[in-house]
C-alpha cells in the first residue's frame, strides 16, 4: 500500500494540462483564370493604355484584382521595317512595353519587332522567344495581383515549335519589381528581383503545363522560355511560341484556429491515478 500512496501523490489531478496544437501547413485554394471566354472574347477590361488590362478573380470567396501588361526586349536592326508613332528601338536589350492581342482563344503579344516575316514565324501571333534578325526577343506577361498568390498551371490554345521541358517560364517577383518596368532595365536586371523558390521552367504537353509548387508572390511573369531567369540555361535552344488561354491561381488557406488538445501523457497518468483510487476503495469494502 505504500507504493500505491506514493503513486497517488506523484499523480495529482493538477497534472492534467492542455497545450495548443497547430494544424499542418495550409493547402491552396485554386481557381482557373481564363483570359478568354467560351466565345473567344477577352475576359479583360481594357484601360487607356493599350498594353494594360484590369480584371478580377475570386478564390474561396476572396476577390483578387489582377492587372495585366505585356513586355519584350525588342530592337529594330533595320528601322525601315517598322515605324509606328515614331517609335523604333536600336537597343534590343531594354525591356519595352508591348501590346496584348487575342487570336484563336488565347492571348498573344505584339512586340516592336513585328515585320512581314513575323506573320509567317508567329511572332505577331504568339507569346514567344523567336529570333528576329539573329536576335532573341523574350515576350512575357506581367500579372499584378493585390494578394500574394501561387501559380500552379497553365493552358494554351496554340503552340509552335518545341523546346522539351523548357517552353514556358514562370517567375514571381518582389513587390518593388513593378518599378523596374518601363525604364531602361533589361531582363537580366529584372531577373535579379525574382523571389527565391518562385521561378520555374516547364514543358507544355497536350496544351497544358503544370508548375511545381512555387513560393507565393504578388507580381508574376509568365512567358516563353527566358534564359535570363534560368541559372542553368543551355547555350542554344529551340524557339517556341504559344497563345496563353488560362492560368491556375492558388491562394493559401487561412490556418485553422488553435485547438486545445489534452496531452496524451497527462491523460494516461490521470486514468492510472483514478484507477488506483477505485482499487483502494474496493479493497476497503
Amino acid at each position: 500500500m505504500k507504493f500505491i500512496k506514493a503513486l497517488l501523490i506523484a499523480v495529482p489531478l493538477t497534472t492534467f494540462v492542455c497545450t495548443p496544437t497547430f494544424g499542418e501547413d495550409s493547402s491552396l485554394e485554386t481557381n482557373v483564370y481564363d483570359f478568354v471566354d467560351d466565345y473567344g472574347n477577352y475576359n479583360l477590361t481594357q484601360t487607356t493604355d493599350a498594353s494594360s488590362s484590369l480584371t478580377s478573380l475570386t478564390i474561396d470567396g476572396v476577390e483578387i484584382k489582377v492587372g495585366l501588361t505585356a513586355w519584350s526586349d525588342t530592337g529594330i536592326i533595320d528601322p525601315s521595317y517598322y515605324y509606328g508613332n515614331g517609335d523604333f528601338y536600336w537597343d534590343d536589350s531594354v525591356v519595352k512595353s508591348a501590346n496584348i492581342g487575342q487570336w484563336n482563344g488565347g492571348l498573344t503579344i505584339e512586340n516592336r519587332d513585328r515585320t512581314y516575316n513575323s506573320y509567317n514565324q508567329g511572332d505577331h501571333h504568339s507569346i514567344d522567344n523567336f529570333s528576329e534578325y539573329g536576335k532573341q526577343d523574350f515576350d512575357m506577361l506581367l500579372l499584378s495581383f493585390d494578394h500574394a498568390v501561387t501559380l500552379t498551371g497553365a493552358t494554351v490554345s496554340w503552340m509552335h515549335s518545341d523546346n522539351g521541358s523548357k517552353e514556358i517560364t514562370v517567375a514571381g517577383l518582389s513587390d518593388n519589381a513593378s518599378s523596374m518596368f518601363g525604364g531602361h532595365n533589361t531582363w537580366s536586371d529584372i531577373a535579379g528581383a525574382a523571389i527565391a523558390g518562385a521561378t520555374g521552367h516547364y514543358g507544355i504537353s497536350g496544351y497544358q503545363s503544370s508548375f511545381d509548387k512555387l513560393t507565393s508572390a504578388k507580381y508574376w511573369l509568365v512567358g516563353a522560355y527566358n534564359t535570363f531567369f534560368d541559372d542553368n540555361a543551355a547555350a542554344s535552344y529551340n524557339g517556341v511560341g504559344f497563345k496563353l488561354s488560362s492560368l491556375t491561381v492558388g491562394l493559401e488557406k487561412s490556418p485553422p484556429a488553435n485547438t486545445q488538445v489534452s496531452e496524451p501523457g497527462a491523460l494516461a497518468l490521470m486514468s492510472l491515478g483514478l484507477g488506483l483510487v477505485l482499487y483502494r476503495r474496493k479493497r476497503r469494502v
